[in-house]
């Protein structure tokens, strides 16, 4: 079957399944409950998430509903890899590492801390198919040496292997940032080996991931972490939209509003333009940018992979948005408050 009729079929199957997502009343509805137990039976009642939030084993557990969310997005990956043979399902199937590497990081962060506490099933499949490591030799370890050693043979060993006898207490920073790396490296890498229309567009698009993402870590550890320049570097993604390795290096060598007014000439002016608190709201103008470009990309359409990649990210998002909701109202705040952590902008009240 030629990309064109593949694409076809997906995108019929996406407009079925976008017309399940959150709509800004659904939104403000959830706002308005008073409480976790009302926001979860107004989801299982009037959203596609009924299945998923019925399944929750405690009704007050923020990390049991975004466990069910997350069995949610599998579950349209799945819908959508089906359609996907060969480069374009390896793909998707790179795209679920982020998981993965989630629940790395969880896990590392277990052992640095000594802490029993967290839940470490609810950042895992619900279906072990999905992992890219063996489960159960990981969660045999407990400490950093035994946890890079279980990963040998996948693709994290060699990115962790140099810190697997290191005890500096930026260690763990260290490795989470490799794991992060290494996921927009193997994006990239993958992506190389689609049509050539397809490969531009899912590179243009991780670029634009990539710039700020750069921008933030490279802002972030100039003004708040006091980083070497080499150590922004080593760090930075490598596969910018806008942002090149020399551009990228003159940042980390220069100053705090060196890098501003660099990003200001650029079409990423909106990370520093606000009157509203920078710092604070950062990752939420980041995601922000991302949600409404995904969103123009859904309604372009195009037989493309475009359509494919911008619904699973409008999906992730409205899980975040989801989270932001419940977790607002437990901290008691209105309806105008939670409307500033949200990614998605809400214009009614």
């Amino acid at each position: 079957m030629s990309n064109e009729r593949i694409f076809s079929a997906i995108n019929t199957k996406i407009r079925v399944l976008k017309s399940n997502l959150l709509n800004e009343l659904d939104y403000i509805n959830l706002m308005k409950k008073k409480d976790l137990k009302s926001q979860i039976e107004y989801l299982i009642e009037n959203t596609v998430y009924k299945k998923e939030m019925e399944s929750i084993d405690d009704i007050n557990s923020l990390e049991d509903v975004e466990f069910a969310l997350r069995n949610h997005i599998i579950d349209q990956y799945e819908k959508i890899l089906n359609f996907f043979t060969d480069e374009y399902r390896d793909l998707f199937k790179t795209l679920l590492l982020r998981y993965d590497i989630e629940f790395l990081k969880v896990y590392i962060r277990i052992l640095e801390r000594k802490d029993e506490s967290i839940k470490l099933d609810k950042y895992t499949f619900s279906n072990e198919k999905y992992h890219s490591f063996n489960l159960a030799k990981i969660m045999k370890t407990s400490n950093l040496e035994e946890f890079v050693d279980s990963l040998k043979g996948t693709i994290y060993y060699n990115a962790l292997l140099s810190y697997k006898d290191q005890k500096d207490k930026k260690t763990i920073f260290y490795m989470e940032m490799n794991l992060d790396k290494l996921y927009f490296n193997l994006l990239y890498t993958k992506s190389k080996f689609l049509g050539k229309k397809d490969r531009d567009l899912f590179q243009e698009i991780l670029g634009i991931n990539e710039d700020l993402l750069n921008i933030e870590w490279i802002y972030r550890g100039i003004k708040f972490y006091k980083l070497l320049p080499e150590e922004l570097i080593n760090f930075t993604l490598t596969h910018g939209f806008v942002f090149k390795y020399n551009d990228l290096k003159k940042m980390a060598y220069g100053t705090e509003e060196e890098l501003i007014d660099r990003v200001l000439a650029t079409k990423y002016e909106f990370l520093f333009n606000s009157e509203q608190e920078i710092d604070l709201y950062m990752d939420r103008r980041i995601h922000r940018y991302l949600y409404y470009m995904f969103l123009k990309l859904l309604k372009a359409g195009g037989l493309n992979i475009v359509l494919s990649i911008a619904y699973i990210h409008l999906l992730e998002y409205e899980a975040k948005d989801i989270i932001s909701i419940l977790e607002a109202k437990r901290y008691g705040l209105d309806i105008e408050e939670i409307k500033k952590y949200m990614i998605r902008s809400i214009e009614r009240g």
